[in-house]
């Protein structure tokens, strides 16, 4: 089942005089698969990602469609944008999406425990504390989980923050260098850690990451942004299959 497809899809931005454009020709989401994104720095890879986790909007798109594995209804993002659906976007996030951020993004004056109840606090529903447990346990901060992140190393961060986005199993999981903080051994480990919890939940992975060794370790398929310059002096960057890294 394809979790997301998407054909021609652009996205331009213009600050001081300089442009760029992001451009993706064709790219489709299989449900319960790991992606990686490569490219080089400022070549769109937080863009890209932003615009499948419906944070960004399109400047234009063929074709936008997002599947909802629960009720088995796709949606047409470009035009919930186009509508400015607000809600119905809303409502697709919190359904559908976790989202791990570079630095972490916990709430500083939570403990991490507290932070990893929040999807549920969210959802409406009450806090699975044996699974809060368990994960931690599994990523080696079940010691940090009544601490405030303040008191944590900057991979202990990532870590949790990686657990409270695959804590409710959802459909769509970005991450956007989950391992920057880490050695390589750690941030290996972490990875393949990363995706045995997201599909033993069923989770379609999107992680982007500057390492392309680390990313080709642990992704089913590679995306990669290639950079060019047109003629009007604007940045293009491409997003595009790679290959099949482990079939």
């Amino acid at each position: 089942m394809a979790l997301i497809e998407i054909n021609n899809l652009v996205k331009r931005r213009e600050q001081s005089g300089s442009a760029f454009e992001l451009r993706v020709p064709e790219l489709s989401f299989e449900q319960g698969r790991f992606y990686g994104i490569a490219g080089p720095s400022g070549s769109g890879k937080s863009t890209l990602l932003d615009l499948l986790a419906l944070v960004l909007r399109p400047t234009s798109a063929q074709q936008f469609r997002m599947a909802t594995p629960h009720d088995g209804r796709s949606h047409e993002i470009v035009e919930l944008w186009r509508d400015g659906d607000e809600d119905a976007l809303s409502e697709l996030r919190k359904r559908m999406l976790g989202y791990v951020l570079q630095g972490g993004g916990l709430i500083g004056f939570l403990t991490v425990r507290q932070n990893l109840r929040i999807p549920y606090q969210l959802a409406r529903r009450a806090p699975d504390e044996r699974r809060i447990e368990i994960f931690a346990e599994r990523f080696g901060i079940e010691r940090e989980l009544d601490k405030k992140p303040r008191h944590l190393s900057m991979g202990q961060r990532q870590r949790a923050a990686i657990l409270r986005a695959l804590i409710l199993k959802p459909a769509l999981v970005v991450a956007d260098e989950p391992t920057a903080a880490l050695d390589r051994v750690r941030a290996t480990q972490t990875a393949a850690e990363f995706r045995t919890l997201a599909l033993e939940s069923g989770s379609t992975i999107i992680m982007v990451s500057h390492d392309w060794q680390l990313l080709a370790s642990v992704a089913d398929m590679m995306i990669v942004l290639s950079s060019s310059i047109d003629a009007g002096g604007t940045a293009i960057s491409t997003a595009e299959w790679h290959r099949s890294v482990n079939p």
